[in-house]
């Protein structure tokens, strides 16, 4: 599965202050522990703190990207930003983080999705908000995928994140996200998608244990991706365990090589 490490967010308030102070080690060394512990991709959001979203970002990434190699995810609702921040790196292959089911932020970020050869994550919502049923939600991403694949975007260059909810508001939350990627499966051949994991927790104790199990459920329905903390051993050993058990992980290397790397008991 792929890892989009979610840490760098300043939701916290400890990143949103490191941020705000421009400390530099705080959050290049952050970095650094998120592309040791296995991610694939590192998340940067910055869109709480105070003053210019987009100075926030240019700094933010320049100072990731001067520790880390993995590539990077660009967090914002802001086009502008997001444009910015794309001269900024001249890299390609970064995701954009993210799009809905809006015509105009479709219209503005998918050519520079398809000449960067960013993947971009595409939400199950509109201007109309989050529908209720996953019929509804899978109906606004082929909406959005019929208007990407218009403008040259392939399919397999979207990652579709059927929206969670957290289940202390929205009881059916965790159900109506997984009939939502099953449905999303076998709508859209050859579609990735992905889950902002710690949504489905939010103002629950032992939150770990929450995101893990329901990690471990969205693996079974096909889930390609996730916005995760990667220093979250509960999570990552689950996501490992079944993997391994569902064999998308040959001969458990990976499953192997975490256990020895993190979870061995020191001698």
């Amino acid at each position: 599965m792929i890892i989009i490490a979610d840490r760098i967010n300043s939701i916290s308030p400890r990143i949103r202050g490191a941020i705000e102070n421009r400390d530099r080690d705080y959050i290049s060394d952050l970095a650094a522990f998120l592309e040791d512990r296995g991610s694939d991709y590192i998340d940067v959001n910055v869109s709480t703190c105070r003053g210019s979203e987009e100075e926030n970002m240019l700094w933010a990434l320049e100072t990731v990207r001067s520790r880390v190699s993995k590539p990077l995810s660009i967090d914002s609702s802001e086009p502008g930003v997001i444009h910015s921040a794309l001269e900024q790196l001249d890299e390609k292959g970064l995701i954009i983080n993210s799009i809905s089911g809006d015509r105009r932020t479709i219209e503005e970020l998918v050519p520079i999705a398809v000449e960067r050869e960013c993947l971009i994550i595409a939400l199950a919502m509109d201007e109309k908000g989050i529908p209720d049923s996953p019929e509804k939600r899978v109906e606004i991403c082929l909406r959005i995928a019929d208007e990407a694949l218009s403008l040259g975007l392939k399919t397999e260059g979207i990652m579709f994140d059927p929206l969670l909810k957290p289940v202390s508001v929205d009881a059916k939350a965790g159900q109506v996200a997984l009939s939502t990627l099953k449905l999303l499966k076998s709508e859209l051949r050859g579609a990735k998608t992905v889950v902002g994991l710690s949504n489905i927790s939010y103002g629950l104790p032992s939150r770990q244990l929450v995101n893990a199990s329901f990690l471990s459920m969205a693996l079974y329905v096909g889930l390609d991706a996730a916005l995760l903390d990667p220093g979250e051993d509960a999570v990552m050993s689950l996501l490992k365990a079944t993997e391994a058990a569902l064999g998308l992980d040959p001969y458990c290397r990976e499953y192997i090589s975490y256990y020895r790397k993190f979870l061995k008991p020191q001698k």
